[in-house]
């Protein structure tokens, strides 16, 4: 992943840098989550998977993260901080939703 808008002979764009990396990581790991919820194997680069199926198809969650993760790869330097932290605000909120539907599958195999 190139961020070409980042000097990366500067420490603090290449601590931005690793920040960004682990906000695509994390939006990775969300989209393969979503994609195998809807019944599609995730493959290792979900994000990239996901962009070749029709928006159509995608759930409104995995959109957004490909929309997120658009702003990620397209960010300057003094929105880093902000996407970073923004992201692990956003992506938080994907934890309730599995935690929710985990417990719910849970118990839908204790009534089977």
């Amino acid at each position: 992943m190139v961020f070409v808008n980042f000097n990366i002979y500067d420490q603090n764009h290449k601590n931005l840098i690793a920040k960004l990396k682990n906000t695509i990581s994390d939006l990775n790991f969300y989209c393969a989550k979503f994609l195998q919820k809807q019944g599609i194997e995730p493959q290792k680069n979900a994000l990239a998977q996901a962009k070749n199926i029709a928006p159509s198809l995608l759930q409104p969650e995995i959109k957004l993260i490909l929309k997120r993760y658009e702003k990620v790869i397209k960010c300057m330097p003094n929105e880093a901080n902000a996407l970073f932290y923004g992201t692990w605000i956003f992506l938080h909120d994907f934890d309730i939703i599995f935690n929710d539907y985990d417990k719910r599958k849970q118990i839908t195999k204790g009534n089977s």
